[in-house]
């Protein structure tokens, strides 16, 4: 089980890396480098953001760049303590009660837990403890006369932790009370055994959840929640395209977000029939296990678990109007791996079937370690290029003696050394130069800018669904016939130097 523990952690260590921070990790470095925890949740009262809605997560980033600093890889390695945590995890549940130590290079492989290991973001720690409470569901309901005495101790106190870093980790509570009542049915445990198992842990994590219910509350009623939008079908193909582990077989996130049509599948094609031919695997792996009854029974305690808790996250994303993607059903990941481990695991009872199986795991972890390979090592499927963006604009501006407007997120220029006009930095942070900060501007505000200048004009464009909303700039740059001087990931630099 150490072998294996070392083995999964060291898998997920490597996926990290120094590239560029993105918009919300650029976030968490500005926050928390404020002077003490008191200033840091002063300005989480300021924003309308999600941010507010992780609080500990944000206070661990505090106290961990407070050793570590706040370097790229130094912001991502704070994510290692829980690999190791999820690793054990795994580990523990693949050797001790599956007897089935292959399976935890599931976790090792997949490219959603690979992806989100490179994240200054609270979706590994999510996962982990969200792995660490459904474990303890499993163990109880496997072996109660063993673990049954710490395991409900175990479930809630992880999940009250996952909960305070962050507020969609509640949606874990429907399916860790479907698995239980589900499993604990199947398997005939007593319900009077499970309310003297379960009853003094649960009524003691209520009343430690009071505050914690009462600080969402209010910043929901402070309107914080980050974007607003109309999930749909669409949203929920993401997150499923990204739980598979297509992220790094198909086109770029950002790429299929902008453009989510079968056209730009098309060019990944070969990759995608490797995804496709492991799903198959998995299909056919099910549909060889759930011919015994016993293990059919299993197996939709897994699906209805997962399922359960899914649909109440998107009947609240549609009434709140969130649109959600994978990483916010980080919460849910585990139960779909742990499912996907335990199918792995079980035996029909032909020895063919047993070849087959194994047969099935190496095509998953083949694919998705080519999953991971291209998302870690391609420059396509790196993050938005903050750093290399403010490179070249600074560049350019001295060069050109022109002015830089930023029309893309401020927080991030700030940690790549550009200071933006009307917004505080953090003290200590390198000034490189300075920019107008000119996201959402209307049209007049555009016109002016451009007609009035009295230099030529680099503009930084990111992402316009969010930082061009109506369009102004980009109208402005097709008007004048502006010359695109860089492409980075994620971004557009133009030079408005003529009429």
């Amino acid at each position: 089980m150490l072998l294996s523990t070392c083995v999964v952690a060291g898998m997920l260590v490597l996926a990290i890396s120094g590239q560029s921070l993105w918009i919300d990790e650029g976030l968490v470095a500005r926050l928390t480098a404020e002077n003490s925890i008191g200033e840091l949740f002063a300005e989480l009262g300021r924003l309308t953001t999600s941010d507010p809605q992780m609080p500990l997560y944000l206070v661990y980033m505090w106290l961990w760049t407070g050793v570590f600093g706040i370097g790229e890889i130094a912001l991502r390695a704070s994510n290692i303590p829980f690999a190791i945590v999820l690793a054990f995890a795994m580990s523990w549940t693949a050797c001790r009660l599956w007897r089935r130590p292959s399976v935890a290079l599931l976790a090792g492989t997949s490219p959603f837990l690979c992806f989100y290991m490179n994240e200054a973001r609270p979706y590994m720690p999510v996962i982990a403890l969200s792995a660490v409470s459904l474990v303890a569901v499993e163990a109880y309901v496997v072996d109660r006369d063993r673990h049954g005495a710490r395991t409900p101790w175990i479930c809630l106190t992880s999940f009250l932790v996952l909960c305070a870093i962050y507020m969609l980790g509640v949606f874990l509570g429907v399916a860790l009370a479907a698995m239980l009542a589900l499993e604990a049915r199947r398997r005939d445990i007593p319900r009077r055994a499970i309310v003297a198992d379960w009853k003094w842990p649960v009524v003691t994590h209520a009343v430690l959840f009071l505050p914690l219910g009462a600080y969402y509350l209010t910043t929901l009623l402070r309107g914080s929640g980050g974007t607003r939008g109309q999930p749909g079908l669409g949203n929920l193909a993401f997150a499923a395209y990204e739980f598979l582990g297509f992220a790094g077989l198909g086109p770029p996130r950002h790429v299929l977000r902008a453009d989510p049509e079968v056209a730009t599948l098309v060019p990944h094609w070969p990759w995608l029939c490797l995804g496709g031919l492991a799903c198959l695997g998995l299909a056919f792996a099910a549909s060889t296990v759930l011919r015994v009854a016993e293990h059919r029974a299993e197996l939709a305690s897994w699906a209805i678990a997962l399922t359960a808790s899914g649909v109440l996250l998107t009947a609240a994303a549609l009434a709140f109007r969130f649109e959600f993607w994978g990483r916010h059903w980080a919460p849910l990941f585990p139960a779909f791996l742990l499912g996907v481990a335990r199918l792995l695991s079980l035996d029909s009872g032909d020895r063919w079937f047993r070849f087959a199986r194994n047969g099935v795991l190496v095509l998953i972890v083949s694919a998705w370690g080519v999953s991971d390979l291209r998302l870690r090592f391609m420059p396509s499927y790196a993050k938005d290029d903050y750093r290399l963006a403010a490179g070249v604009a600074l560049s350019e501006a001295s060069v050109r003696g022109a002015t830089v407007v930023w029309v893309a997120d401020v927080a991030t220029a700030q940690y790549y050394g550009i200071e933006a006009e009307r917004d505080r930095r953090p003290g200590g942070w390198p000034v490189r130069g300075r920019a107008v900060f000119a996201a959402n501007w209307n049209p007049s505000q555009v016109e002016t800018a451009v007609t009035r200048r009295v230099a030529p004009l680099i503009v930084v464009l990111s992402k316009p669904d969010l930082y061009d909303r109506h369009g102004a700039w980009r109208s402005a740059i097709e008007l004048r016939g502006a010359r695109r001087v860089a492409a980075p990931n994620a971004f557009e630099i133009y030079l408005v130097d003529h009429e």
